[in-house]
């Protein structure tokens, strides 16, 4: 990455006169999407509701104030999901329920773009700007959209806005550590089509303090090469032949540029180590609607490069240099039938073919690899009475020439009195997740004897909908256990490298719990909501003969994790304050906690937003002013990583 000092003046320039130059590429939430997306109708809520399947989906509060952030953000503060990040702007994977990054998969308007090679995706590259809807599918739930996905599923969702005029937005955003954001949106629509076009660029010298633990005595540092660049583009148009068809054409590029901060364990000389990402994800599809089925095809084109150097700070020479490239061909048909008015038939068919090539110039090593993958899968759904729903799913799996077992799914959903809107939901399954190629082929050390991960999955859940026209009150109670045999694990060998294995047993249990309330009065407006998760996630399987691991809390899992929001608008002001408990996490499989560095100590995050909204005749404005780690709060989600402490932003957005 090139110097960010010396073209921090331009940028500025760049962001007041070139951007507003090209209406056409610039695109944001406006101010009207970014606090009031528009939310699913009725009829669907109900019919989620009604379902067995373990869902949460984000509502207009979660994007709004996430709006100019990116997905990990969103996901982190306002669901029962834990990132573990790296550091402001780096590598942020997802943990469902304890499970690991490769264990959560993440769906682009149905289409799964987890890497192949490493299982896994980086939420940290994908901004909120982009999406309409986002929806996690927890558990065995995660059955209905795809396989693999041990701890659920993360389904990003774009939307036509039929409804809407002809408009569009810019937001644009100054932070803390020398940080620009820039995103734009516009909105053409008509009869017969429509067209969404977004863009954003971040930009960040992200050159934070912070209290270096590492060393006795602690001292205060600034971290340094860890500058970055993000931009991209979404394009998407839609097309309505006739009233029971719909054709959509998407396309996604997104470029990152990183260098990557040493960890503050690191005492020798100053070296440089960076991180580069182009992907490109294009997708067609057709929906047909009919009285009584409906179907849907859609193929996507999927090209990820990426590239990683780490310079020796002696002689500024590399020691490692690699590149990996990912192409992929995604295929999915969906087909929905109504039996009469108590029975619903669903089907599926999904065909992944992935190319891949990963080489590492300094050494010379490297691996091409290719892999296909053939899932079918049958769902049949009944009203057993106005207050009994049921459902049975099977699914199956082709991967190359290794045929994985049946993955059934059973769920029963139960009102609980015939007129009030409580709902008990149980579902059970089985699930399988194939090692990535890099577990298979990576040299040295890959192991293309592994076999595929098992697990098994019972959800228990209580959902309650209270509420008038003044107050509303909703929450969601879930007992879940799931045991995964054959869990992967990288260990050392004998030969000086690393290598995987199937030899951990992991059993992973806990609760869930979810709340919304909000109440209105005339132009004022209240709102109160959380998420708390307790997870235990246990190795219960000895790797070797003296390991201390068996019974023990997996690394980097906190047991306990918690998110509370408050609001309060009135007349076009709005506060909004947030608070975020992450509780002890681990460091060695050990648990043991006597020496600093094997634990890492809980912690709160406040948070603090002021908002005013200003409604013009041709055109909306807002403002809006974060603090963020009131306090100053010195933590770390992984080891060495440190992260940011209180840090500001202000943001003016425009909507036409």
């Amino acid at each position: 990455m090139k110097n960010f000092k010396r073209h921090k003046i331009k940028y500025s320039f760049f962001l007041i006169f070139l951007l507003p130059a090209f209406p056409g590429i610039i695109l944001s939430q406006s101010i009207s999407d970014t606090i009031h997306i528009r939310e699913v109708t009725i009829v669907q809520k109900d019919l989620l509701r009604e379902s067995a399947v373990t869902l949460s989906k984000m509502d207009s509060f979660a994007l709004g104030v996430t709006s100019k952030r990116n997905i990990s953000e969103l996901l982190s503060q306002h669901s029962n999901v834990y990132i573990k990040s790296t550091g402001r702007g780096t590598l942020s994977t997802a943990s469902i329920r304890g499970t690991g990054a490769g264990h959560a998969q993440v769906l682009w308007n149905e289409i799964p773009i987890n890497s192949p090679m490493l299982g896994q995706v980086d939420l940290s590259q994908i901004p909120v700007c982009f999406l309409d809807e986002i929806t996690i599918y927890s558990g065995g739930s995660s059955l209905y959209q795809a396989s693999g996905a041990l701890g659920g599923i993360i389904s990003i969702e774009n939307r036509p806005e039929w409804d809407k005029e002809t408009g569009g937005s810019l937001s644009s955003e100054i932070a803390s550590y020398s940080t620009y954001n820039l995103s734009g949106r516009l909105n053409i629509n008509r009869i017969k089509w429509t067209s969404k076009s977004r863009a954003y660029i971040n930009r960040s010298l992200n050159d934070y303090p912070y209290l270096n633990t590492h060393v006795v005595p602690n001292t205060n540092e600034k971290l340094h090469n860890g500058e970055w660049t993000k931009s991209g583009l979404l394009q998407e148009i839609y097309f309505r032949i006739k009233s029971t068809d719909q054709f959509s054409f998407r396309l996604m590029c997104q470029h990152t540029d990183r260098n990557l901060p040493q960890p503050m364990s690191y005492e020798g000389a100053e070296r440089k180590e960076y991180q580069e990402d182009r992907n490109l994800f294009a997708g067609l599809s057709w929906k047909h609607f009919g009285q009584s089925n409906q179907f849907e095809f859609s193929t996507a084109w999927i090209d990820n490069n990426l590239k990683y150097g780490l310079k020796s700070a002696e002689w500024d020479l590399y020691r490692i240099r690699s590149d990996g490239h990912e192409k992929c061909i995604m295929n999915r048909f969906h087909y929905t039938r109504q039996l009469g008015l108590k029975n619903k038939l669903n089907m599926q068919i999904r065909f992944n073919r992935y190319d891949v090539n990963m080489y590492e110039q300094i050494s010379s090593d490297g691996y091409k690899a290719k892999r296909s993958d053939l899932s079918t899968m049958l769902n049949i759904s009944r009203e057993m009475s106005d207050r009994i729903n049921a459902y049975m799913l099977f699914r199956n799996n082709l991967v190359d020439a290794h045929r994985m077992p049946v993955m059934p799914s059973l769920g029963v959903a139960v009102r609980v009195l015939k007129e009030n809107e409580l709902w008990l939901k149980s579902n059970i399954s089985r699930n399988y997740h194939f090692p990535g190629l890099n577990d298979l082929y990576w040299i040295p050390g890959g192991n293309p004897n592994l076999k595929p991960e098992e697990s098994y999955t019972a959800d228990l859940s209580a959902d309650l909908m209270l509420g008038n026209d003044f107050i509303s009150f909703s929450s969601v109670l879930t007992g879940f256990v799931s045991r995964i045999d054959n869990w992967i694990l990288w260990k050392p060998t004998q030969y000086g490298y690393w290598s995987p294995e199937n030899i951990a047993l992991v059993l992973s249990r806990g609760m869930e719990f979810s709340f919304k309330s909000s109440a209105s009065f005339g132009f004022c407006n209240i709102m109160l909501r959380g998420n708390y998760s307790l997870c235990r996630t246990t190795n219960e399987n000895s790797v070797y003969a003296a390991d201390r691991s068996k019974g023990k809390q997996l690394i980097y899992i906190p047991v306990h994790t918690a998110n509370i929001h408050s609001g309060i608008s009135y007349n076009g002001f709005s506060v909004n304050y947030s608070l975020f408990i992450t509780g002890k996490r681990f460091t060695q499989s050990s648990n043991e906690d006597a020496f600093y560095q094997n634990a890492l100590n809980k912690y709160l995050l406040n948070d603090f937003i002021l908002g005013k909204e200003i409604d013009m005749q041709d055109f909306n404005a807002g403002i809006y002013v974060g603090i963020y780690n009131i306090f100053n709060t010195s933590y770390q989600v992984i080891l060495s990583r440190p992260m940011p402490g209180r840090n500001y932003s202000l943001a003016l957005e425009l909507s036409f």
